[in-house]
């Protein structure tokens, strides 16, 4: 299900498939790219939700974030958006200490 709240995030894209899973989650950066690129990923009632954004776009994406969690057409509520923003949190701590170790 795609949520109806229109969502503009630069640089970024949500997709929607359905998956076996009923509940999973998996974090950053983007497997399929270079540090230019990371993602964040919710699997939710056999749909995955896949956030992409460029490095400073994280704002833009938690506002995202936040409008989907309040449209009512949405799947996506609260917890999902405080799951969602953890694990971007999660990869930028952890790209961080990447910097700091070199």
């Amino acid at each position: 299900m795609y949520c109806t709240a229109p969502v503009e995030l630069v640089g970024s894209e949500h997709a929607v498939e359905q998956v076996d899973h009923p509940f999973d989650m998996a974090g950053e950066p983007s497997a399929e790219s270079s540090e230019s690129s990371y993602q964040v990923m919710l699997v939710k009632h056999g749909q995955r939700y896949v956030f992409r954004y460029a490095p400073g776009e994280e704002l833009k994406l938690m506002k995202g974030l936040a409008d989907m969690a309040r449209d009512p057409h949405c799947d996506l509520d609260w917890f999902d958006a405080a799951v969602l923003s953890h694990q971007m949190g999660q990869g930028i701590g952890q790209k961080l200490d990447q910097i700091l170790k070199h």
